[in-house]
């Protein structure tokens, strides 16, 4: 399975946060991605997208994928961020070239320019789903901050797709 995978790459994430970058914003930032990525496929993928087959199948990643917009706007909406403003002329990242960091940051500028919807209009995906998605990933989070901070034990998002 594609998500099993992916996360077995999780056991070297962890010895990377452990020893390399250990409390650092980076470290948190990343492994809270993670953290909404298992949860995202776990909890919501699986109950719209991956219980169908063939045809049904496409057709419901299809209409997850126009949802992303509206679901950005009515985000923005709820929760308004400020656009950040990237400045090219920063230091590259090693290995991504100019013309890949000018075509992520256009991208990441759609983001922000979905078109204004209700949320009655998402095709797929239920409003009420999305915000306790978004809840129970910002409470584990926050429990993994901590975790990480005092140097306990920490949640695997591995466990929602490994099975022992």
């Amino acid at each position: 399975d594609l998500f099993c995978h992916y996360y077995k790459g999780l056991d070297f994430i962890l010895v990377w946060i452990n020893e390399i970058i250990e409390n650092s914003r980076l470290s948190h930032g990343y492994w809270c991605h993670l953290i909404q990525d298992a949860v995202w496929f776990h909890d919501v993928v699986d109950k719209y997208v991956r219980v169908f087959e063939g045809e049904k199948k496409k057709e419901c990643y299809q209409k997850g994928y126009r949802d992303y917009g509206r679901l950005n706007y009515l985000l923005q909406k709820r929760n308004p961020v400020k656009v950040p403003d990237f400045d090219l002329a920063l230091p590259m990242l090693e290995g991504i070239s100019e013309d890949k960091m000018i075509m992520l940051r256009e991208n990441f500028y759609l983001q922000f320019d979905a078109l204004p919807c209700e949320a009655d209009s998402l095709e797929l995906y239920k409003w009420d789903v999305i915000m306790e998605y978004m809840e129970h990933c910002v409470n584990l989070c926050v429990s993994e901050i901590k975790a990480f901070q005092s140097g306990t034990a920490r949640w695997s998002p591995k466990e929602l797709f490994v099975r022992k």
